[in-house]
């Protein structure tokens, strides 16, 4: 029986642990689950090895002891801010991913790497967007996942035995997602306001929209499309449910989960300008048929009940 030999980066964090959580579930013992970075998986099922995805010559020992089939490069920052330096995203984002393809390319044996990448490279445009359709980044965080996906394709393109996948995510939600995102910063903000006699929400620009995903559902797809044969270089997916809501249905869905009634006051901090697309998932959909999202309901649910109620 061929074990398959599993590298992740980025398992601590809020993705990852969703990754490593499915990854083992699926194991039956096929599977051989492998982390790099600072922090390690909270899944026991993975061995951890810990450095700074900075450090290549740390990356060249180790990708050389593991040889790991399956990259899923998870690791980055992701949280969008006008108070994050661009050095801060261009090493995390870039500088890593280009580190990791260098240490991979040495190991010298064949190797598929899903780079965890955003719509927010396409920034805002009118009209149908999918994979053919050119990028326009307009933040820090979108310019450096585009030379994240640039590097990939020039990695693989140079390398017959690398195989890519950049996987161009819309917005994710879930249980135990860390706040600096709407929807977790919502949930925070509702379970504060319970111990407010007359409770006021100050929240950003209500009007943008996203096609949300579960985290959960994320991952699975993830899976599905690194099992899927690969003749070219690199391929390039948009993944999203195929349902635009707006900033202001989620904050009406969790006030019914809540069942508080407050006043609401947006203000626009300027932090993040992406107004939403009019994203094609068709691509995705014809891989992978019978893929599909879980009702945002039921994540936002999840969700609320996952966070801790605050100390009164």
């Amino acid at each position: 029986m061929s074990i398959q030999r599993i590298l992740i980066t980025g398992a601590s964090g809020f993705l990852g642990q969703a990754l490593a959580q499915e990854l083992a579930n699926q194991s039956d013992g096929k599977r051989l689950l492998f982390s790099i970075g600072r922090q390690k998986s909270a899944s026991s099922e993975v061995s951890h090895t810990s450095f700074n995805l900075n450090d290549l010559e740390a990356l060249n020992t180790c990708l050389s002891q593991l040889k790991p089939d399956l990259i899923y490069h998870l690791s980055g920052l992701s949280r969008i801010s006008k108070e994050i330096p661009f050095e801060d995203y261009f090493q995390a984002n870039y500088l890593q991913t280009r580190n990791l393809l260098e240490a991979a390319g040495n190991m010298n044996k064949e190797v598929k790497i899903l780079l965890a990448s955003s719509v927010h490279v396409y920034g805002n445009q009118e009209g149908v967007v999918d994979e053919q359709t050119l990028v326009k980044p307009q933040s820090h965080y979108a310019f450096t996942k585009f030379l994240a996906e640039e590097a990939l394709k020039l990695f693989s393109k140079n390398n017959p035995q690398m195989k890519g996948i950049s996987a161009r995510l819309y917005s994710c939600l879930g249980p135990g997602q860390p706040e600096g995102f709407v929807g977790s910063d919502l949930c925070k903000k509702l379970k504060e306001a319970k111990t407010q006699a007359s409770p006021t929400l100050t929240v950003g620009p209500l009007n943008p929209h996203r096609c949300f995903m579960d985290s959960r559902d994320v991952v699975k797809a993830f899976v599905q499309l690194m099992a899927l044969p690969q003749s070219t270089p690199t391929e390039t997916y948009n993944i999203a449910s195929t349902t635009q809501t707006t900033i202001r249905e989620v904050l009406d869905e969790l006030l019914k989960v809540s069942g508080l009634q407050v006043k609401v006051e947006s203000k626009d901090l300027g932090n993040n300008s992406f107004l939403g697309l009019n994203l094609s998932t068709a691509k995705l959909q014809s891989q992978l048929p019978d893929f599909q999202f879980r009702p945002l309901g039921e994540t936002l649910k999840d969700m609320w009940s996952a966070i801790s109620e605050p100390v009164s």
